[in-house]
C-alpha cells in the first residue's frame, strides 16, 4: 500500500508542478550527499538526501539527462569524497537509494527494469575497465600533477586514467543492451574530465605556468574546440568545464568582443549558448562597459533560459548606484526586489537580529541549517528575528538552494557584491559560516556569535533581547 501511495503521489506532484526534477527515496540509513553543479558552471552545492523524509527531489537546469556525484556520507567524518560515484539521471526519474557492501550507493528506478539497467551502466563500466580511481590516486600521491612535474609525463598520467573510459563507453552500453545515448554521454562525461584535469588539476596561477600549459596543448586547443559541439551536453560538469577552459586558454587574450565572435563563429546550439554566457558572467567585475557588451552577447544568444539567468545576475552586480551611498551593502531578494542592509536593520529596531552568513556552496554552513530551523522554531514567538544573508555569486544557485534548505522566507536575501561591500569589510567577515547578533537599537553586540548547533545560542539571545 505504501508503495502505491508513493507512486500515486509522484504522479500528481510531477503533474502539479510542471518542473523537471529528480526525486528520490533513500533506504541507506545514512545522509546522502548529492553535487550539483550551476548549468553555467558557476558554483556548486551539495544536496543532502535525509533519511526521514520519504521523497526528496532535486530540480535540473534545462531538461535534459545529467551527470552527479553521488556519495553516501560516512557515520562519522566529513561530507563525501571526490570519488563518489557519477551517476546519469534523467528528468522525472524516481529513484531508489540503497548500499552496496562496500557503501557506495546503490541507485535502482522505482518502476522501470530499464532505467534501473542503465543506471548500472557506471559499475559495470568501472568493473570492465578497472582504473584507479583519479582523485584517489592523487589524493595518495599528491605529487603526481604538480607544476613540477614534466608536462610530458603528466600528460600521459592523465591519457591513462581517462582514456580507457573514452574509448569504451560507447561499444560496452551496445554490448550490454542499454541505450548508446547512455554509452555517448558517458563518453563526453570522461573526455571532458580528461582535458579538465589536463588544463586545470594542479593548476598554479603563476603566469609562466599557464604560459608552458598554453603552449604544450596549443594544437590540442584547436583540436578540442572544433571537436567539442556536444548538442545536449549542457548538464555534464565536466564537459562544461573543459569547453570553458579551453576556449579561455585559446582565445583568452582577444578583447571582450573579439572573443564572443570567436565563439559564435566555432560553436552553435548548446556550446555556443554556454561559453557566451559564462563568459559574460565572468566579466561583470572587470568589463569597463558591460551595458555595452551585455547588448552585444544578446544580439548572440538567442535561448531565454541561458539569458534569463545571465540577466538575473547581472542584478547582483548593478544595483549599488541605486541606494544610498552611506548604505553599507545592497541586499537582493528571491523576487529580485532590493533593500540597503541599513534601511533593513532600522525597519527592524525594537528586534533582536541573529544575522547568519551562509553560501549554497559552504558545507559547514550547510550542516547548520537543520538546528538553524530548531533555533528559529523556539524564538518563534519572540521578538527575535533570523536573518539569513548568502555570499553566493549566482543569484540561481542561491536562489533554488534557499527552496530546498527551506531558509527562502522574507528574512532571506543575498549579500550582493560579498567582496567588496562596506559590511563584510567592517565585520572583517572571512571564513563562513559566521553569525553576528544585533540589539533592538540597531548596534552589534556580538561579532563573532555561536553557531546555532551550540546550545548557549539561544540562552545568548535571550539575553541580549531582555536589555
Amino acid at each position: 500500500m505504501k508503495f502505491v501511495t508513493i507512486i500515486f503521489f509522484l504522479i500528481f506532484f510531477k503533474t502539479s508542478s510542471g518542473q523537471d526534477k529528480i526525486y528520490f527515496i533513500n533506504e541507506t540509513g545514512r545522509p546522502v550527499w548529492v553535487q550539483k553543479t550551476n548549468i553555467l558552471g558557476i558554483g556548486s552545492f551539495p544536496y543532502v538526501l535525509d533519511t526521514t523524509a520519504s521523497i526528496q527531489n532535486i530540480p535540473i537546469d534545462g531538461g535534459t539527462p545529467t551527470i552527479l556525484n553521488v556519495v553516501v556520507i560516512p557515520p562519522k567524518g566529513p561530507y563525501g569524497t571526490a570519488d563518489g560515484i557519477d551517476y546519469l539521471f534523467k528528468p522525472d526519474d524516481t529513484l531508489i537509494v540503497k548500499l552496496t557492501s562496500k557503501n557506495q550507493p546503490l541507485i535502482t528506478h522505482i518502476s522501470s527494469t530499464e532505467r534501473t539497467k542503465e543506471l548500472s551502466f557506471i559499475q559495470s563500466l568501472m568493473n570492465f575497465v578497472r582504473v584507479t580511481p583519479f582523485y584517489t590516486l592523487i589524493k595518495t600521491n599528491p605529487g603526481l600533477l604538480s607544476k613540477n612535474k614534466s608536462l610530458k609525463a603528466r600528460d600521459k598520467l592523465i591519457d591513462s586514467l581517462t582514456r580507457p573510459y573514452i574509448n569504451t563507453t560507447e561499444s560496452l552500453s551496445i554490448l550490454e543492451g542499454i541505450s548508446p545515448e547512455i554509452g555517448r554521454f558517458y563518453k563526453y562525461h570522461y573526455y571532458g574530465r580528461m582535458i579538465t584535469d589536463k588544463l586545470l588539476v594542479g593548476y598554479n596561477p603563476d603566469s609562466n605556468y599557464q604560459k608552458q600549459i598554453k603552449k604544450y596543448y596549443s594544437d590540442s586547443l584547436v583540436k578540442w574546440t572544433e571537436k567539442m559541439n556536444c548538442e545536449d551536453c549542457q548538464n555534464i560538469p565536466f564537459y562544461n568545464s573543459a569547453l570553458k577552459e579551453t576556449f579561455k586558454l585559446r582565445f583568452g587574450n582577444l578583447d571582450e568582443t573579439a572573443f564572443l565572435r570567436a565563439v559564435s563563429a566555432l560553436t552553435h546550439g548548446y556550446s555556443k549558448n554556454f561559453l557566451l554566457s559564462s563568459y559574460i558572467i565572468s566579466r561583470f567585475e572587470v568589463s569597463k562597459d558591460m551595458k555595452t557588451l551585455l547588448a552585444y552577447y544578446d544580439s548572440l544568444c538567442k535561448d531565454s533560459l541561458y539569458t534569463k539567468m545571465v540577466h538575473d545576475n547581472y542584478l547582483i552586480h548593478n544595483n549599488r548606484s541605486q541606494l544610498s551611498k552611506s548604505e553599507l551593502a545592497i541586499l537582493l531578494k528571491p523576487d529580485k526586489s532590493k533593500i540597503g542592509f541599513t534601511q533593513l536593520i532600522s525597519s527592524l529596531k525594537g528586534k533582536t537580529i541573529y544575522v547568519d552568513f551562509w553560501a549554497s556552496w559552504c558545507k559547514p554552513c550547510i550542516e547548520e541549517i537543520p538546528f538553524s530551523h530548531l533555533l528559529r522554531e523556539k524564538i518563534k514567538d519572540s521578538n527575535i528575528v533570523m536573518l539569513y544573508l548568502s555570499l553566493d555569486t549566482d543569484f540561481n544557485n542561491w536562489r533554488e538552494s534557499s527552496k530546498h534548505l527551506n531558509i527562502n522566507d522574507k528574512n532571506s536575501y543575498i549579500l550582493t557584491e560579498p567582496e567588496t561591500n562596506k559590511l563584510t569589510k567592517k565585520i572583517k567577515l572571512g571564513p563562513i559560516p559566521r553569525y553576528i547578533i544585533i540589539d533592538k537599537e540597531g548596534k552589534i553586540v556580538r561579532l563573532d556569535a555561536s553557531r546555532p548547533s551550540d546550545a548557549e545560542t539561544y540562552n545568548t539571545l535571550l539575553e541580549i533581547a531582555k536589555n
